[in-house]
């Protein structure tokens, strides 16, 4: 025969008038609510460390797109001055129009 509801738990009638027992059972409610909420905390706590670490691969991945855009860029100066440095001062015009004459 189910007494009082207490919680989750239920208690029949002899429990309920049974001193040594309610005191076992709330501290066995206790204990299991903790138990579950620090379960929960460490999920919690996980699923933080998951996303920091996420946020952090996300910072390191955009680094690299910059570092590898920025040698790029780098790549196309350098070989833009060393084509500065060998051209003969022939304006660009002139020398589209010269390879447009056939001169042979």
């Amino acid at each position: 025969m189910l007494g009082m509801r207490q919680g989750n738990l239920f208690m029949s009638s002899k429990q309920l008038t049974n001193k040594a027992v309610a005191p076992r059972v709330a501290l066995l409610r206790i204990q299991r609510r903790y138990v579950m909420g620090s379960s929960l905390e460490n999920r919690l706590g996980n699923l933080i460390h998951e996303i920091q670490e996420i946020r952090k691969d996300i910072i390191i991945h955009k680094i690299e797109k910059v570092t590898t855009a920025q040698a790029k860029i780098n790549a196309w100066k350098s070989l833009g001055e060393k084509i500065s440095t060998k051209w003969d001062n022939v304006s660009a015009v002139e020398e589209i129009s010269n390879q447009r004459e056939k001169s042979w």
